[in-house]
């Protein structure tokens, strides 16, 4: 049997030769001519909300229709009315009842292998159902029987003047219910003071096990309820002999009003019966906003709720200021307004009445999160807007630049009765040195009828949401080959339909920082780079065929019309003339993001059953499945065999477990299942890192003791897919890197020194080679597309300084990027003659391995180049002493080359490049060009990098 360390050095191609030593500072390594993994081609990235502007005025600028759309599994069979949990149907209790009246309806079914969808209905007007009780505590916490009375506190969100309703239940010890207390109402005061909840007394309860026996137990008698002075809502009730505790419910509504939790549909036509299991989507273009018709008392006032609805410049619901009401109104189709849309805002004020449009757009070099506006720099606001009399609409400054030393003049417009875009050119006097937020408004006051639409704000020198010159600088330094679009997911209810996808930029309502697909491709295409669309799983049929007709479909004006060619048309209109799958060599398509997580919900799966054969489905096989049905519809539109060989399937999977793997054997169109594999961090469960020797020489052993056997688990299952359904599937990461522990991510607590630490520590040169080592890890193991997560400026999970603090390249950046620029290519086998190593111990999540390698040498070939990089994880001190330097020799299988060129990192190990390029990587041309079948690689420095790159070799 192979040792630990022979199995895993083997799957990395590192095969150990006949004298492995222990030697402390000498690294020995012997380069072979056989391939042992094909050139996967250049690492890629993963984007967010990207743009010239698109981070100045966030998601709300362009006054869309909101796309709201939900998915869940109906909990019971009707027919023709869904059924489903409560927390589902009201979005956990922040929908109200009749939110959702007149929404359209899909209901998909898994029958016999396969999903279905069997029903296409709408909800009709009073249809839709949100009325019953919400339990108050939590499942698998009640009030303990020793107590009948709880004191239950508003939050400052909550609806003052509203009737609530209470009930108490009474639990058993198999967690039956009783029936429910006569009911109780009271009032909400008009006004919340500022308070601390009272702390709840409640008690963890687990069920018993076994079969119930017994009757229930009875209804808690004379529920009483008052309001306190300080507006809590004191409880009380006579007491249940024989019980585990009590349970609260609150209702919105007058119990003889309920009709639970679910909606009717509006005739059953074009489908089956509701069965219980069955996966219900619910779709609703909004231009109305009513808060009474939309929100649950328990989220009035709460802005969070609240996003699911309004623009996010508009602060105020339609009626939430005196004298002032607002609408999405249409556009007539001659509109003026250039990317018009389908509406825009139209404000209502009377004499007195007041609006001010805007957020939050910029700060300064305290913060990482807002834009820092430039001192020399132009910036443009440009912003349509028509009147119905004559008004004076004021462009001003909050923060900073609007009350600081030198702010910024305000600029006034007079609008007019006709459609007309205002423009203000600005230039910031002074840097901002604070972390408070900035903002922009329009501001303006009644009377009269105001219309405003595409407000933005961006540098003046490049068009609004293309990228300005140094990012295309920066991607082509990279080399990177794909970007994968993280805008497009995570969208929760708030989402976006086909049209809006593919709108202009800066009108999507529903996508981050209002990226859209031709946006994003038009940039995509300037790099030089291939798109990797993430789009979530809510489209109709109609939308995943029209999607295919955008992306390939030709379109000529002689032959073609809108109607025979709507979504080619469209793309036509916007100036794209060719496909654009003739910009690209290969488009790599991803539903949803982590359909695993159910941080991402809705759009992730959930355990299923087959209605066909009854037979239960697991999760991922159910994303499988849908995947499968997904493409089925895309492979209906007849312009499919236009994208079909340049069409790549992409099934996320989770890092260590066999998700992916699952997916993949119900989807036989997969093409790459990927993982998430960073370098620790909550992703990986582990604890903040500590800036000390053993805590780096942690971070450099990741790759070895994480990576590899993860690595090596998911080869294994790829293999076992490829063979069961006869096609082969290759392994990819969708997320990699540096990895964080922040609070509230995973339940792991962290500190501010602790923050800080580990910025220095992710961002230093040790992080680089450790990322470098991980990638070229998984490359070497056969991994063919493996993305970094993000390509974009600030902290944490990205991939450069702002450029208010340098825009300097972090260490694993430029290390990736170097690959990507020198030395892709086929992987060649590399043996070890001696290298330095250690025996790792055992962690949480880690295995333990004896003589573990700490220096590595990776190698490729490119025709008549070789590349080989040596990477050290060797600390000093750790484990046992020393200085950490390794001499190092190669054998090479040639003896001569035109041009040998050697790239190595500068800095010490624990330096970063937060503030500055303290890490650089230098290129020298050696002069040695021939006797190349031993060479002297020399010294390589502590969690250091070497590359070496021979050109024409022979």
């Amino acid at each position: 049997m192979r040792s630990v360390k022979a199995t895993l050095l083997l799957l990395i191609g590192i095969a150990p030769g006949p004298a492995v030593s222990g030697a402390a500072d000498r690294a020995h390594f012997r380069v072979l001519d056989r391939v042992v993994a094909e050139d996967p081609g250049p690492f890629s990235a993963t984007i967010g909300g990207i743009g010239n502007g698109a981070e100045m005025i966030r998601d709300g600028s362009g006054f869309e229709p909101v796309i709201f759309r939900n998915w869940f599994l109906a909990t019971e069979g009707a027919p023709d009315r869904v059924i489903a949990d409560p927390t589902d149907i009201t979005v956990w209790d922040q929908i109200g009842n009749g939110a959702l009246d007149g929404a359209d309806v899909r209901v998909y079914r898994i029958e016999n292998g396969a999903f279905r969808l069997v029903r296409r209905d709408r909800i009709p007007e009073g249809g839709f159902h949100a009325s019953g009780w919400i339990r108050e505590t939590p499942q698998g916490r009640v009030i303990p029987t020793r107590t009948t009375q709880f004191l239950h506190s508003f939050e400052a969100w909550n609806r003052p003047n509203a009737e609530y309703w209470y009930t108490v239940r009474a639990v058993d010890g198999w967690g039956r219910l009783s029936p429910p207390a006569k009911p109780v109402k009271i009032t909400s005061p008009a006004n919340f003071p500022k308070q601390k909840p009272k702390r709840r007394r409640l008690i963890a309860f687990e069920e018993r096990r076994g079969r119930a026996s017994g009757k229930l137990p009875a209804a808690p008698g004379n529920l009483r309820a008052k309001i306190q002075d300080r507006g809590h809502v004191a409880l009380s009730w006579q007491a249940v002999p024989g019980v585990a505790g009590y349970a609260l419910f609150r209702s919105d509504g007058p119990p003889d009003r309920h009709k639970g939790f679910g909606f009717d549909l509006a005739e059953g036509r074009d489908g089956a019966a509701i069965r219980k299991g069955d996966l219900v989507l619910v779709s609703k273009k909004m231009t109305e906003f009513s808060r009474p018709e939309l929100l649950s008392n328990r989220v009035w006032n709460a802005r969070g709720p609240a996003k699911m609805f309004l623009p996010r410049t508009v602060k105020d619901w339609p009626d939430g200021s005196p004298g002032t009401s607002w609408r999405l109104a249409s556009h007539d189709r001659r509109s003026p307004v250039e990317e018009a849309g389908e509406t825009y805002l139209e404000v209502t004020m009377a004499r007195r009445g007041k609006i001010r449009v805007g957020t939050g757009t910029n700060s300064g070099t305290a913060q990482q999160f807002y834009p820092v506006l430039e001192p020399g720099v132009d910036y443009r606001a440009e912003v349509w807007m028509k009147a119905n009399r004559g008004m004076t609409v004021t462009f001003d400054f909050g923060g900073f630049h609007g009350q600081g030393p030198r702010p910024i003049p305000k600029e006034s417009f007079r609008i007019g009765p006709e459609w007309r875009k205002y423009t203000y050119t600005f230039r910031p006097k002074v840097l901002d040195p604070t972390k408070k937020p900035g903002q922009m408004w329009l501001i303006a006051g009644g009377p009269g009828v105001l219309g405003i639409d595409n407000f933005r704000v961006y540098r003046a020198d490049t068009p609004y949401l293309d990228l300005v010159p140094e990012d295309y600088a920066r991607l082509a330094r990279s080399g990177i080959g794909v970007l994968r679009t993280h805008a497009t997911v995570k969208t929760r209810q708030r989402t976006y339909d086909l049209a809006q996808l593919t709108n202009p930029g800066g009108l999507p309502t529903g996508i981050e920082n209002q990226n859209s697909l031709p946006q994003m491709l038009s940039i995509m295409e300037k790099a030089g780079v291939d798109p990797w669309l993430q789009i979530e799983p809510h489209f109709t049929p109609a939308e995943w065929q029209g999607l295919i007709e955008y992306l390939a479909a030709p379109y000529d004006p002689g032959r073609d019309s809108p109607a025979s060619k709507p979504w080619a048309a469209k793309r036509y209109a916007q100036g794209r003339r060719a496909p654009w799958t003739d910009a690209f060599g290969k488009i790599y398509f991803e539903l949803a993001n982590e359909t695993w997580n159910d941080n991402f919900g809705p759009w992730v799966f959930q355990n299923m059953r087959d209605a066909g054969t009854g037979d239960r489905v697991d999760r991922a096989t159910a994303y499988g499945l849908f995947q499968a049905y997904v493409s089925g519809e895309m492979r209906k539109s007849p312009y499919w065999n236009r994208i079909a060989d340049k069409w790549v399937t992409v099934v996320g999977g989770w890092e260590g477990r066999d998700y992916g793997d699952l997916a993949a054997r119900a989807a036989p169109e997969t093409d790459i299942v990927t993982i998430a594999a960073y370098l620790g961090g909550w992703e990986a469960r582990q604890r903040a890192p500590e800036e000390t020797p053993a805590g780096y020489f942690s971070l450099m052993t990741h790759a070895l003791q994480r990576g590899l056997p993860t690595a090596r688990l998911h080869r294994k299952q790829a293999r076992e897919v490829s063979e069961a359904r006869g096609r082969p599937v290759s392994l990819g990461t969708y997320e990699a890197g540096p990895g964080y522990v922040l609070p509230g991510l995973g339940g792991l607590k962290v500190t501010r020194e602790q923050l800080i630490a580990q910025e220095k520590i992710m961002k230093s040169l040790a992080a680089g080679t450790a990322t470098l080592d991980a990638f070229l890890l998984r490359a070497r193991a056969g991994f063919t597309l493996q993305n970094f997560f993000t390509w974009g400026p600030g902290p944490t999970w990205r991939s450069h300084a702002h450029d208010h603090r340098g825009g300097q390249d972090y260490p694993m950046w430029q290390l990736l990027s170097l690959y990507n620029r020198e030395a892709t290519g086929d992987f060649l086998k590399v043996e070890i003659e001696r290298v330095p190593h250690a025996d790792l111990a055992e962690a949480p999540r880690r295995v333990a391995i004896k003589n573990a390698p700490l220096v590595v040498a990776y190698a490729t070939r490119q025709d008549d180049r070789v590349a080989v990089f040596l990477l050290s994880r060797r600390i000093p001190g750790m484990p046992d002493g020393g200085d950490g330097v390794t001499e190092v020799t190669l054998d090479l299988p040639f003896t001569r080359a035109d041009r040998v060129r050697r790239f190595r990192t500068t800095g010490h190990y624990n330096q970063n490049n937060l503030q500055a390029e303290n890490i650089k990587i230098e290129e020298r041309v050696l002069e040695r060009t021939s006797g190349l079948d031993r060479f002297n690689a020399g010294k390589l420095a502590p969690g250091s990098t070497q590359l070496f790159v021979f050109e024409g070799v022979r």
